[in-house]
């Protein structure tokens, strides 16, 4: 650990990043970092620079291999490959830590609200900031050696409007809402055995558009996709914000041929969009139904693994699981 530390020092780099806890006892010679931006990213160019310092400074003493544009691993896959091994270092997003330390969305409530950076610094550097990756070392077993990288504005949302919640934003309830929706849905499936359908989309290549085109063409695209959910499923329907590019359409009394028309509906009417500045773009979506014994993680599960499907088969496509 006091190798690497001086290491990263050496290198100069204010990011936080996450290491298996099990590379740094064994000191590997190969040290592989996988991030999800492509090529001309900030955070990929800044990944980069860190690890040929960090390689440098080694004295070939360690060899480090980066791996951008998810040649290794997506970034909502890649925090579970670390912990298992499959990779050395990740630098995922914060939306995909909250599935497993839900208060590291704290490091944002002071620039959402408009605070300057100096007071989003002194969470991040403080007490708060401390406990937090106290947490994220405790339950994922991994060690955050360093700072958390900051893009700046890149990833933030703004509007001219005061706003109290996040669906705001994109007129859709968020994650938080969008999971206790869905255990009341289980409690009522468990309690009176009323069905309900769970649909999980992606915007397909999404990456490319805020690479491209930038974050604000990106966050219209969002809007745009928000609004055609809400308006192509029904009133009963519940679409909201998952995370990122990734949505989740909660669809209660419904079987599961009813789930699946209504996916294979919404996906056909999002394909024939033309999107503002990117004209069409596709999204692929994972489909399954409720049965005996499920939790929400199961289900969970389920829509994704079917996400996945859809996505290694060839994209804009409805998977069952």
């Amino acid at each position: 650990m006091d190798y690497l530390s001086s290491l990263f020092q050496k290198a100069a780099m204010a990011v936080l990043w996450l290491c298996a806890a099990g590379v740094v006892q064994a000191q590997v010679p190969v040290l592989r970092i996988s991030a999800e931006n492509t090529v001309d990213h900030v955070q990929t160019k800044a990944i980069a620079r860190f690890a040929a310092q960090l390689e440098q400074a080694s004295n070939g003493r360690l060899k480090v291999r980066f791996y951008h544009g998810a040649k290794l691993f997506r970034d909502r896959d890649v925090i579970a490959a670390l912990t298992t091994g499959k990779v050395d270092m990740a630098v995922p997003g914060m939306w995909q830590l909250d599935r497993y330390v839900p208060d590291a969305g704290l490091y944002m409530l002071p620039l959402f609200y408009g605070r300057p950076p100096e007071v989003h610094y002194r969470v991040r550097d403080g007490a708060i900031g401390r406990e937090i990756n106290r947490r994220i070392e405790n339950n994922l077993n991994v060690v955050v050696p360093g700072r958390w990288l900051d893009l700046g504005y890149a990833h933030l949302y703004f509007t001219e409007q005061r706003i109290s919640e996040h669906k705001q934003l994109t007129g859709l309830i968020n994650r938080g809402r969008t999971e206790q929706m869905l255990a009341e849905e289980i409690h009522r499936y468990h309690r009176y055995g009323t069905s309900f359908g769970l649909i999980m989309l992606d915007v397909d290549h999404f990456k490319q558009v805020n690479d491209t085109c930038g974050h604000e063409v990106g966050d219209q695209v969002l809007c745009r996709l928000a609004k055609l959910m809400q308006e192509h499923t029904r009133l009963s329907d519940c679409p909201g914000r998952w995370g990122g590019e990734e949505f989740l359409i909660l669809c209660p009394n419904t079987d599961l041929k009813g789930v699946q028309q209504l996916a294979e509906a919404l996906r056909e009417r999002i394909a024939n969009e033309d999107f503002p500045v990117i004209g069409q773009r596709t999204c692929s979506f994972g489909v399954t139904v409720i049965g005996p014994g499920d939790n929400a993680k199961a289900l969970l599960v389920r829509a994704d693994e079917a996400l996945y499907r859809a996505k290694s088969g060839g994209r804009n496509r409805v998977e069952v699981s």
